[in-house]
Protein backbone atom coordinates (compact mmCIF):
# COMPACT_ATOMS: atom_id res chain seq x y z
CA UNK A 1 0.00 0.00 0.00
CA UNK A 2 1.29 3.31 -1.22
CA UNK A 3 2.27 6.10 1.84
CA UNK A 4 -1.09 8.00 0.03
CA UNK A 5 -3.82 5.40 0.58
CA UNK A 6 -2.28 4.60 4.11
CA UNK A 7 -2.57 8.31 4.92
CA UNK A 8 -6.46 8.04 3.08
CA UNK A 9 -7.25 5.05 4.85
CA UNK A 10 -6.37 6.39 8.24
CA UNK A 11 -7.07 10.18 7.84
CA UNK A 12 -10.98 11.19 9.18
CA UNK A 13 -12.96 14.10 10.48
CA UNK A 14 -13.04 14.99 13.97
CA UNK A 15 -13.20 17.62 16.74
CA UNK A 16 -10.58 17.87 19.58
CA UNK A 17 -11.88 20.24 22.47
CA UNK A 18 -10.40 19.59 25.83
CA UNK A 19 -12.71 20.89 28.74
CA UNK A 20 -10.49 23.52 30.79
CA UNK A 21 -9.36 21.83 33.72
CA UNK A 22 -10.23 24.94 36.19
CA UNK A 23 -13.98 25.70 35.01
CA UNK A 24 -14.89 23.15 32.34
CA UNK A 25 -15.97 25.21 29.82
CA UNK A 26 -14.52 24.50 26.49
CA UNK A 27 -11.00 25.86 25.84
CA UNK A 28 -8.70 26.03 22.38
CA UNK A 29 -10.35 23.81 19.59
CA UNK A 30 -9.05 22.10 16.60
CA UNK A 31 -11.40 20.38 14.18
CA UNK A 32 -10.81 18.91 10.88
CA UNK A 33 -13.54 18.61 8.18
CA UNK A 34 -13.55 15.83 5.51
CA UNK A 35 -13.83 16.99 2.16
CA UNK A 36 -17.56 17.21 1.55
CA UNK A 37 -18.18 17.85 5.12
CA UNK A 38 -19.47 20.82 7.43
CA UNK A 39 -17.96 21.40 10.82
CA UNK A 40 -19.38 19.60 13.66
CA UNK A 41 -21.50 22.41 15.30
CA UNK A 42 -22.60 24.02 11.79
CA UNK A 43 -25.99 24.56 13.65
CA UNK A 44 -24.08 26.84 16.08
CA UNK A 45 -22.51 28.82 13.64
CA UNK A 46 -24.01 32.47 12.68
CA UNK A 47 -25.03 33.22 9.55
CA UNK A 48 -22.05 35.46 8.33
CA UNK A 49 -19.61 32.77 9.36
CA UNK A 50 -21.42 30.34 7.43
CA UNK A 51 -21.25 32.27 4.60
CA UNK A 52 -17.65 33.15 4.62
CA UNK A 53 -17.60 29.22 4.84
CA UNK A 54 -19.34 28.00 2.14
CA UNK A 55 -17.71 31.10 -0.06
CA UNK A 56 -13.92 30.89 0.81
CA UNK A 57 -13.85 27.00 0.98
CA UNK A 58 -12.51 24.16 -1.12
CA UNK A 59 -15.93 21.42 -0.56
CA UNK A 60 -13.24 18.99 -1.98
CA UNK A 61 -10.53 19.34 0.30
CA UNK A 62 -9.69 18.51 4.09
CA UNK A 63 -9.89 21.83 6.05
CA UNK A 64 -8.45 22.70 9.56
CA UNK A 65 -10.42 24.75 11.70
CA UNK A 66 -8.58 26.21 14.84
CA UNK A 67 -10.05 28.51 17.69
CA UNK A 68 -6.89 29.01 20.18
CA UNK A 69 -6.85 30.95 23.15
CA UNK A 70 -5.90 34.51 21.61
CA UNK A 71 -6.33 33.52 18.25
CA UNK A 72 -7.23 30.85 15.05
CA UNK A 73 -8.18 29.98 12.03
CA UNK A 74 -11.71 31.97 11.71
CA UNK A 75 -14.44 30.58 9.52
CA UNK A 76 -12.65 29.04 6.84
CA UNK A 77 -9.65 27.61 8.44
CA UNK A 78 -6.85 26.00 6.32
CA UNK A 79 -6.66 23.40 4.02
CA UNK A 80 -4.80 20.29 5.29
CA UNK A 81 -3.41 16.96 3.39
CA UNK A 82 -4.64 13.79 4.07
CA UNK A 83 -1.28 13.26 5.74
CA UNK A 84 -1.68 16.42 7.88
CA UNK A 85 -4.74 14.98 9.20
CA UNK A 86 -3.08 11.60 10.41
CA UNK A 87 -0.32 12.97 12.14
CA UNK A 88 -2.70 15.50 13.97
CA UNK A 89 -4.63 12.34 14.80
CA UNK A 90 -1.02 10.80 15.75
CA UNK A 91 -0.10 13.80 18.11
CA UNK A 92 -3.59 13.44 19.41
CA UNK A 93 -4.48 9.63 20.17
CA UNK A 94 -2.82 9.39 22.27
CA UNK A 95 -2.30 12.61 23.67
CA UNK A 96 1.52 13.76 23.03
CA UNK A 97 1.90 17.05 24.68
CA UNK A 98 5.34 17.50 23.80
CA UNK A 99 4.21 16.98 20.23
CA UNK A 100 1.44 19.62 20.87
CA UNK A 101 4.18 21.79 22.32
CA UNK A 102 5.99 22.06 19.21
CA UNK A 103 3.05 21.90 16.92
CA UNK A 104 1.01 24.72 18.40
CA UNK A 105 2.41 27.89 19.58
CA UNK A 106 -0.48 28.39 22.21
CA UNK A 107 -0.13 24.48 23.01
CA UNK A 108 -4.00 23.92 22.30
CA UNK A 109 -4.36 25.84 25.48
CA UNK A 110 -2.42 23.45 27.73
CA UNK A 111 -0.15 24.77 30.41
CA UNK A 112 2.71 22.69 30.32
CA UNK A 113 4.16 22.53 33.34
CA UNK A 114 0.43 21.80 34.61
CA UNK A 115 -0.36 19.49 31.78
CA UNK A 116 -3.95 20.96 31.75
CA UNK A 117 -5.61 22.67 29.55
CA UNK A 118 -7.35 25.91 30.54
CA UNK A 119 -9.95 28.28 28.63
CA UNK A 120 -9.32 31.93 27.78
CA UNK A 121 -11.45 33.46 30.77
CA UNK A 122 -8.93 31.17 32.89
CA UNK A 123 -5.98 32.28 31.42
CA UNK A 124 -4.53 35.61 32.51
CA UNK A 125 -3.72 37.09 28.69
CA UNK A 126 -1.99 40.35 28.26
CA UNK A 127 0.26 41.27 25.16
CA UNK A 128 0.29 37.77 23.68
CA UNK A 129 1.57 36.61 27.03
CA UNK A 130 -0.46 34.20 29.67
CA UNK A 131 -0.49 32.83 33.14
CA UNK A 132 -2.30 29.82 33.77
CA UNK A 133 -4.48 29.98 36.93
CA UNK A 134 -1.42 28.16 38.90
CA UNK A 135 0.62 31.17 38.21
CA UNK A 136 2.88 29.67 35.05
CA UNK A 137 3.76 32.20 32.70
CA UNK A 138 3.90 31.48 28.12
CA UNK A 139 3.27 33.24 25.35
CA UNK A 140 0.23 32.15 23.59
CA UNK A 141 0.48 34.77 20.46
CA UNK A 142 4.56 35.08 19.10
CA UNK A 143 3.58 37.39 16.86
Amino acid sequence: MSEQEQSSAAARAFRFAPPCAECGQEGATLEVIAPGGLPERWADWSEQDRALHLQHTDPTCWRRLYRGIVGGSGAVGDPITEGGVVRLLEMLEPFDLFAVQRRFYDHLGFCIPCRKPYCLTCWTVSNGNGWCPRGHDDVLDPW
